[in-house]
């Protein structure tokens, strides 16, 4: 039987070479060296592992050689592969038709399976699908409601939120509206009572300086003798010399009312008068003119009650002599004679207290120009100074127009300054609950802007809370202009200042703003980036512009609107004079010009001013000339 495996010819073999099919043969053949040839290490590797092939293949042989001799006898031979032919050939077409059966019945079978799979699979995939779908609705359900509930809990909580704030906003602008109620009525009753207390500072200044003018006058009125003559009757010793202070003392012991003390008329805001009622045959009626006017001057000056104490002095057999006043009455000395004791029996008259005095219209120089030109102590100074050359009283009539002019200048600004100095204040006030709210935020305030705005919007704040006083101002000093002939309308008088007014802006700006923002700007520099620390400081430069920098400057602010009218209803061939105000303050400028004269209006006088006031604190006005 052959096996397949093609054997070498014998007749192929080369005895001169090492035989192929032996292994060992293989593996110890040796060649013939020649140049150029193999590796011999190379080929002999390959020759061993050509003999090992042989070896396993020899083998090999053997063991099939080994299981075709054990095979059993009549046992088929089946090939690898068959075929339908090689199949019918071997069992039959009964069988082969069998076959063919099972074959379709397994593919009809693995079709079904096939099918049934998809079928399955299709159900399974479309079921997880519906499931997924099913599993993302409710899913999608539940988280929109988890949705809706948490917007409605926090639209709720923001409402209860919005609601707090607006409780808390309400009950904050409840009481910073109290607040500013009972501020405003602080700061009311603090004007009014500086309002008062200024009123009583005026009267009582114009009160001290009728006071030392009258004092003055009896200065120079103070020769009279310092020793009365005490003539007994003639048939008594001799007259005897009794010092006057002790007269005095001794008189001022058993009566109620007391003679004239200056210095307890200037302690005492009650006024005493002694009216002094003398026998009919002493003729001196300047003493009781004097009197009288000196009951006018106070009842003009001084508006506390004034009590007039009236004392009647009757003196007995008393002669006495004196002269015809020349300019002013002179009493002379009375000659030594037989004559009763000067303060004789007496008896005090029942004193009632006078009724306050109402303010009349007498001008307070006319007054005291009468003072002055009829004082009771001028009697006794001329009749000590006989050949004294008599001083002309000044003329009254320019220093009354001056005064009438400066007092009712007072008259008007005193008002407007009240006025503008509540309004300055109250704008200072809101500015700085404006600035102490900014700086309570949590952001740090690095710049003046932040706090106050632009210059520009500060500048505007205040010269528009001032904008009507001073345009008020500026009308009545235009007013004062024309006290003669036709007076323009406030119309026209409003359109004639308004050129003015802005120069009296700069002085807001210059008397307030500028200062205040430059002392904010340190403020800030000084705070560091800390807010609680600017809003010390800022409290601090409000109350100093409050209390201090308003009321030093305000004055000057009105009295400036007032020149500015002034200059601005002046024609140029308009004369007008630089006059002083008397009850002012010294002004360096005042004598310079005051001596230029009359100038033509809108000139500039010797200091270079146009107008008054010239500087701060000046209080010179321009006064048309008269014919």
């Amino acid at each position: 039987m052959s096996t397949g495996i093609p054997y070498p010819s014998p007749v192929a073999i080369s005895f001169s070479r090492p035989d192929p099919s032996s292994p060992a043969a293989v593996a110890g053949a040796s060649f013939p060296t020649s140049r150029r040839g193999f590796e011999p290490t190379e080929v002999r590797d390959f020759l061993r592992m050509v003999a090992a092939e042989l070896s396993r293949l020899q083998e090999r042989e053997r063991f099939l050689e080994r299981e075709v001799a054990n095979r059993p006898e009549g046992a088929p031979f089946i090939p690898a592969d068959l075929d339908d032919d090689t199949i019918t050939e071997m069992l039959g077409e009964e069988t082969a038709r069998i076959i063919q059966a099972a074959r379709e019945a397994a593919g009809k079978i693995r079709a079904r399976a096939e099918e049934t799979a998809q079928r399955l699979l299709r159900d399974a995939t479309e079921d997880a699908a519906r499931i997924r779908e099913e599993a993302e609705l409710e899913a999608a359900r539940r988280r929109q409601d988890a949705t809706a509930d948490a917007e409605a809990e926090v639209l709720m909580a923001k409402q209860q939120g919005r609601d707090m704030v607006e409780e808390a906003r309400a009950y904050r602008e409840r009481v910073l509206a109290d607040v500013a109620r009972r501020r405003e009525l602080a700061r009311e009753q603090i004007e009014d009572l500086i309002h008062g207390r200024d009123r009583l500072v005026q009267s009582f200044e114009r009160a001290r300086i009728a006071t030392d003018d009258v004092l003055r006058d009896l200065a120079d009125a103070g020769d009279e003798p310092s020793e009365f003559v005490n003539l007994a009757n003639t048939t008594g010793p001799v007259p005897i010399v009794v010092q006057a202070d002790e007269m005095h003392e001794s008189m001022r012991r058993p009566m109620p009312t007391q003679f004239y003390d200056q210095d307890r008329d200037e302690a005492e805001t009650v006024v005493h008068e002694q009216v002094v009622v003398r026998h009919p045959s002493i003729d001196n009626p300047t003493a009781s003119m004097t009197v009288a006017e000196m009951e006018e001057v106070h009842a003009v000056v001084v508006d506390t009650p004034v009590v007039v104490e009236e004392i009647e002095v009757v003196e007995e057999a008393v002669a006495i002599e004196t002269p015809e006043p020349v300019v002013e009455p002179v009493v002379e000395a009375p000659k030594p004679s037989n004559v009763v004791p000067l303060f004789g029996k007496s008896e005090p008259a029942p004193t009632e207290p006078a009724k306050p005095a109402a303010r009349t219209a007498v001008p307070v120089d006319d007054i005291f120009a009468k003072l002055r030109r009829a004082s009771a102590e001028s009697v006794a100074k001329e009749a000590n100074s006989k050949t004294k050359a008599v001083t002309p009283s000044p003329k009254l009539d320019d220093v009354a127009d001056s005064v009438t002019t400066f007092e009712s200048r007072d008259e008007i600004l005193v008002p407007l300054v009240l006025t503008m100095g509540r309004k300055i204040k109250r704008v200072l006030a809101d500015e700085q609950n404006e600035v102490l709210d900014i700086l309570r935020g949590r952001a740090v305030v690095k710049t003046l802007d932040a706090i106050v705005g632009p210059k520009s919007d500060h500048t505007k704040r205040f010269c528009s809370a001032l904008s009507a006083s001073v345009k008020s101002a500026a009308i009545a000093g235009a007013r004062s202009i024309h006290t003669t002939g036709s007076v323009p309308s406030d119309k026209a008088l409003a359109e004639m200042v308004a050129p003015q007014l802005k120069a009296v802006d700069e002085a807001i700006i210059t008397a307030f703003v500028e200062p205040l923002r430059e002392r904010l700007s340190r403020s800030i520099s000084q705070a560091g980036g800390s807010n609680a620390e600017l809003s010390s400081l800022v409290r601090s430069v409000y109350r100093e512009w409050k209390n201090q920098i308003v009321d030093e400057h305000i004055d000057d602010i009105a009295y400036t609107a007032f020149g500015r009218g002034a200059l601005s209803a002046l024609d140029p061939d308009m004369k007008v004079c630089w006059k002083f105000d008397p009850a002012g303050p010294g002004c360096p400028d005042a004598e310079d010009n005051s001596l230029a004269g009359a100038i033509c209006g809108g000139d500039a006088f010797p200091t270079g001013h146009t107008h008054a006031p010239a500087h701060a604190g000046c209080r010179c006005a321009l006064v048309p000339l008269r014919n």
